[in-house]
């Protein structure tokens, strides 16, 4: 039986683009954020702050993406997609005929791209392309053999999706700025997700190594063990586990990019995902038989 186009799953597209990596970069510095969850750390928002001109200081604070009449960064990064576009020169350059945004500030925005390039992001370019376009293949991989589903699951650590009528395609953005988190964008008929640029260890020990470290806390085993049982906020967890919010962050953010938490899209909840602690019991019941 030949299903009805509404009831097509989605196209899938895995999408490398230095221009999105850019601006979830600018939006992460420039929106407050935690630094202590992402993978760059405090260092490197110090990086940042070194590396950054007074010129594109100047661009930044006079830069406002969260008025009601302008776009986020976060839809900017969709446009871009959109529009095609990969690189920052062109994204900056086709702002100036986007009537999308404000005529005054779309300048600004073309600037802001223009000089965080230059000052940020050229020195690191190479190895950025690299590290994205890894992160890309290994998903397209990934996607010849599993459902949407399990993709969006899998790409953004445990992100639960369903299908919806007025989906047409689902679009995987890698992304390093906002690492372990993963972010989405509604785009007409397509849900676009960034996804952390993470390329798994193909040694064995390495990957017990990563897994039992972030499993020799107590705080997060027993945040393990009670979403093991049942579904909870980042602040019922805080409670029940007697620590600041603020710390339960840091330790979500660390269950999170370790794959051990579903959080269904739209909210703010999490449950236990099983599949890295089975996969580290086999992996621990044949340890050393191999030679």
């Amino acid at each position: 039986m030949v299903r009805s186009p509404s009831n097509a799953a989605p196209k899938v597209e895995v999408w490398e683009s230095l221009v999105i990596e850019l601006l979830l970069t600018i939006s992460t510095f420039q929106h407050p954020f935690n630094w202590d969850t992402l993978e760059a750390g405090q260092a490197g928002l110090q990086r940042i702050r070194q590396g950054m001109s007074p010129e594109l200081e100047r661009v930044l604070a006079d830069l406002d993406l969260t008025g009601e009449k302008v776009h986020g960064w976060s839809a900017l990064a969709a446009w871009t997609w959109k529009k095609r576009l990969r690189e920052p020169e062109a994204a900056a350059a086709a702002l100036a005929d986007a009537p999308e945004w404000p005529a005054d500030v779309r300048l600004r925005l073309a600037e802001a791209i223009r000089l965080w390039h230059r000052d940020l992001l050229a020195g690191q370019e190479a190895d950025l392309r690299d590290r994205l376009h890894r992160a890309a293949v290994a998903k397209r991989r990934l996607a010849a053999h599993a459902t949407v589903e399990q993709l969006i699951e899998e790409a953004t650590n445990g992100i639960v999706w369903r299908p919806q009528a007025d989906v047409r395609r689902v679009v995987l953005v890698p992304n390093v700025a906002m690492s372990p988190w993963s972010n989405h964008e509604r785009v007409g008929d397509t849900m676009l997700f960034t996804f952390p640029a993470v390329v798994e260890p193909t040694d064995p020990m390495e990957r017990i190594q990563r897994l039992s470290w972030v499993l020799a806390d107590r705080s997060r085993l027993a945040a393990l063990r009670l979403l093991a049982e049942r579904t909870m906020t980042l602040q019922e967890l805080a409670d029940e586990l007697g620590v600041r919010k603020s710390t339960m962050h840091h330790h979500l953010s660390l269950l999170r990019a370790a794959g051990l938490l579903r959080a269904p899209m739209g909210t703010k909840t999490y449950t236990l995902r099983r599949a890295p602690l089975d996969e580290l019991g086999g992996a621990l019941q044949v340890f050393g038989r191999e030679r």
